[in-house]
């Protein structure tokens, strides 16, 4: 019948076939069954959806779409904000726990209750013994300790703003709640930030900078090595003994990042005080003050 939906089977197949129409446009795809007590099962699941569609209840999602997983539609994410000039270091590392956690899963199946598991796991850590599928996975990737609530509803902003960009695919991605959080002040803009650096001396600015668009702490800044550079890959790691929460982090260099690791590379090389060449093993480093780097012995 033209509502009900009909079953079919193709000579070149096993499985039984489904013909439905939706808005006017004749839908035809695989139930993935071979008995046909099951595939009318399905076929009615697949009504029901339809339904669902035309009272305006829930968008219908084709066999596709049911197939995205979030991995994609975060990759989708980060295409987009490069293109707009917006991806940076920060956003692939509020990524990285998502992708881990979730992202194998269809984008179609993820669940409130899903999302609110996630977010619990992150606040609490996941334990010396994980028990649930994310809480593993986390804890694979190192993911122990739990984190601030700021960093749990970027991590969900993201995922929200990549389910927005696919939302005529995928349909309303699952309510994510927003955890409350203290509201920092005191940031400057670009252009003040640019005004406060010049008036320091040349060798400390560009550790301003990266402290400035990473965040990171003076210590995680003063700690980096040229042996964590990835020259080829463009990346650089933190080691965990110096990261303020005790894991490591893997920084893709890009944009600023990128030129003044450039920088810090042309000036590892200078005179020492009795005119030997000095090569500093640090990334950041003063050739007058305190934390001038000491001569190798020879």
């Amino acid at each position: 019948m033209y509502g009900d939906g009909t079953l079919f089977r193709k000579p070149d197949t096993r499985f039984w076939w489904m013909s439905y129409w939706l808005r006017g446009e004749q839908k035809q795809e695989s139930t993935k069954e071979t008995d046909p007590v099951k595939a009318r099962r399905r076929l009615k699941q697949r009504m029901r959806e339809v339904g669902a569609d035309l009272i305006g209840a829930k968008k219908f999602i084709g066999p596709q779409s049911e197939k995205l997983t979030i991995d994609e539609i975060l990759d989708s994410l980060t295409k987009d904000l490069e293109l707009r000039e917006k991806l940076s270091p920060q956003v692939e590392s509020k990524l990285k726990p998502v992708r881990a956690a979730l992202g194998r899963m269809p984008a179609s199946s993820i669940t409130d209750d899903i999302i609110r598991d996630y977010m619990l796991v992150r606040l609490k850590g996941p334990g010396k013994k994980p028990k649930t599928p994310i809480a593993q996975a986390l804890a694979h990737i190192g993911r122990v300790r739990p984190v601030a609530n700021a960093t749990i509803n970027r991590e969900m902003q993201f995922l929200g703003q990549a389910y927005n960009l696919k939302v005529k695919e995928i349909g309303q991605g699952p309510s994510i709640p927003k955890l409350d959080e203290r509201v920092r002040e005191g940031f400057y803009e670009r252009s003040e930030f640019e005004a406060i650096a010049a008036h320091l001396p040349e060798d400390l600015q560009d550790f301003a900078r990266w402290g400035y668009f990473t965040g990171w702490r003076k210590g995680e800044i003063a700690s980096l090595r040229w042996r964590e550079l990835n020259m080829e890959n463009r990346q650089l790691r933190l080691r965990s003994q110096f990261s303020k929460n005790g894991e490591p982090r893997m920084v893709p260099l890009m944009g600023e990042l990128w030129d003044i690791i450039q920088r810090r590379w042309k000036a590892r090389r200078y005179r020492g005080e009795n005119g030997e060449t000095v090569i500093s093993q640090l990334v950041s480093f003063r050739q007058k003050g305190p934390g001038i780097p000491k001569p190798a012995r020879r």
